[in-house]
C-alpha cells in the first residue's frame, strides 16, 4: 500500500508535509524528520505518487518538464487532480495527459523534471 502524502502551505509559503500510514498521520516541517505533532496549513497539495528524475516528490500544483509522447519534444506542464484522477496539463497546448490509464503508469519519474510551484506564478 502506497502512503498518502500532502504538502501543507499557507498561500505561497510551504509550512510542511503530512503523510498517512493507515489512520495515523505524521507531520514534518522539512520532509525529513517526522512526528505526530500536527502542522496546520490552509491548503494541502496531494502527492502524485511520483518522484522526478532528481528524486524530488511531485505534488499537485507543481510545474514539470515532460515529453508527452516519444519524439514530441519537451513541454512544460502543471500537475493537476480531478477527483481521484491526476494528470499533467500541458501549458503550451492546454491538453491534459493522465498519469495512469487502466491502472498502468503513463509517465515515470525519470521522464519528469520539477521546475517550480504553480502557486508562486502570476496567472
Amino acid at each position: 500500500m502506497q502512503e498518502a502524502r500532502f504538502r501543507l502551505r499557507n498561500d505561497h509559503h510551504i509550512v510542511g508535509y503530512r503523510r498517512m500510514h493507515g489512520q495515523r498521520a505524521f507531520f514534518s516541517k522539512d520532509g525529513m524528520w517526522w512526528n505526530g505533532e500536527p502542522l496546520h496549513g490552509f491548503w494541502e497539495d496531494a502527492w502524485t505518487g511520483l518522484k522526478d528524475r532528481n528524486n524530488q516528490y511531485l505534488f499537485v500544483q507543481d510545474i514539470v518538464e515532460f515529453e508527452p509522447t516519444e519524439g514530441a519534444g519537451v513541454r512544460l506542464g502543471v500537475l493537476e487532480q480531478h477527483g481521484s484522477d491526476m494528470g499533467i496539463r500541458c501549458i503550451e497546448e492546454d491538453i491534459l495527459y493522465p498519469l495512469n490509464a487502466f491502472g498502468f503508469p503513463l509517465f515515470h519519474g525519470r521522464e519528469l523534471r520539477w521546475i517550480s510551484y504553480l502557486f508562486l506564478q502570476d496567472r
